[in-house]
């Protein structure tokens, strides 16, 4: 068994990258397999490799398998595009609920000898070559116990996605990625751009020295480590790429008050529109009943765990404000999963249609909703975002969990998008 480390974008007198170990790899007639899981890509990062990828599966790749993350709105369009450029199977994995697909797994195998790269580094250009980056490369004869005893693990472990049976993965193709657009917001390269461009509160710029102390010096911008020959784009490339940092992903999913229209389409929030159950003929339905997935995935309910609270803030449409106090969510005897909505406490319920209520995640454990009664002047609206996107069973209530880009572009009259 061999085994190195393989450092990138720090030392500049050792050039080693994966994206060099990745060309070699995959031109090393050793191997007829290659599988590829990891969090990110972009067009630029994927391009540099379609030259090597097609000619190693026209003389020696037999079974080739890539699989990308769409979490963070870090993959972009292109990338997905250029994917689909390598005519092998190809796939995307994103489920709904609070993680992250965030592996980087890089499997070669061949008649004898398997090659297994796992690190930091994502399929991006500055992921390959250019960010500060570690991985291991651990190589083995297929004969060896303890390579076939890790080959096992990962296999094991990663089985659903290896035999793409998991339910969460999807072929990619370019109706797929029309269908992202539209419904996930998916992002062009462009658009990502604007959307991380690095600012901090009140305007200052990161790396400025702090004024009125000289003890804090500004950061400086090493120099770029340079691609390895042979990592050039399949086609031109006409902008940079970014990679968003991990670091301000999560400060912006951390934003939860105050709340505005921009920061609901930066950062990674999800929403839920709900159809509210009741009964005209009396009870307690402010005590609304939800679908475990809503209740667990959405509002990070427990059931029959330890206890959980939320916090609400129901919004009106004069844009003023009523938090809630924390609410505990419940978990009934006959599995009822239940959240108290303060907005419909004291209303009689309709004897028409279902109330409908949409709720923004805002940070962990606190959301903002609207809550909406048929006649009032948001209903319709809601209404037809739930006729149109639930696809669920007839006779339960009507849940529809998309990103906020969706429901903004779909609801535009919700008085969340008109708060400061």
């Amino acid at each position: 068994m061999n085994i190195r480390f393989i450092g990138q974008g720090y030392n500049p007198a050792i050039s080693t990258s994966l994206a060099q170990e990745l060309m070699e790899q995959l031109n090393n007639k050793a191997y007829t397999e290659f599988r590829c899981l990891v969090a990110f890509a972009s067009r630029s990062g994927v391009s540099r490799l379609t030259k090597h990828l097609k000619q190693a599966r026209k003389a020696h790749l037999e079974t080739v398998q890539i699989v990308v993350g769409i979490d963070q709105d870090s993959t972009s369009k292109e990338a997905l595009e250029e994917l689909i450029r390598w005519e092998v199977p190809c796939y995307v994995y994103h489920t709904t609920a609070r993680n992250t697909f965030h592996p980087k797994v890089y499997l070669f195998r061949g008649a004898e000898k398997t090659l297994v790269i796992v690190g930091s580094n994502n399929l991006t250009k500055l992921g390959l070559v250019q960010n500060v980056e570690s991985a291991l490369a651990i190589e083995f004869d297929n004969a060896e116990a303890a390579g076939a005893e890790l080959l096992s693990q990962i296999q094991t472990y990663f089985a659903d996605i290896f035999s793409a049976e998991d339910a969460n993965l999807r072929p990619l193709d370019h109706e797929y990625i029309a269908w992202l657009v539209v419904n996930y917001g998916l992002l062009t390269e462009k658009q990502q751009r604007e959307k991380y461009k690095t600012k901090l509160p009140g305007g200052g710029i990161i790396g400025a020295p702090v004024a009125g102390d000289d003890t804090k010096k500004p950061f400086s911008a090493p120099k770029l480590q340079d691609v390895p020959a042979g990592f050039e784009p399949d086609e031109p490339e006409t902008e940079e790429e970014i990679e968003v940092p991990e670091v301000a992903q999560a400060a912006a999913a951390a934003v939860a008050s105050p709340v505005t229209p921009n920061s609901f389409l930066l950062v990674n929030a999800r929403a839920l529109v709900a159809e509210i159950p009741g009964t005209p003929w009396g009870g307690r339905w402010e005590q609304a009943n939800f679908d475990e997935t809503s209740f667990t995935d959405f509002f990070g309910g427990t059931v029959w765990g330890e206890d959980h609270f939320i916090h609400l803030a129901h919004v009106l449409p004069d844009l003023s404000i009523v938090e809630e106090p924390a609410r505990k969510t419940i978990t009934t005897a006959s599995r009822n999963f239940r959240i108290e909505l303060g907005a419909a406490k004291d209303k009689d319920y309709p004897t028409t249609t279902r109330p409908i209520a949409a709720f923004i995640s805002s940070g962990e454990g606190d959301f903002i909703y609207h809550f909406s009664m048929p006649g009032d002047d948001t209903y319709a609206e809601l209404r037809a975002y739930v006729e149109a996107f639930y696809e669920g069973p007839t006779n339960q209530m009507r849940r529809v969990s998309r990103r906020v880009a969706h429901l903004y572009e779909h609801c535009p009259t919700l008085p969340f998008w008109r708060m400061s």
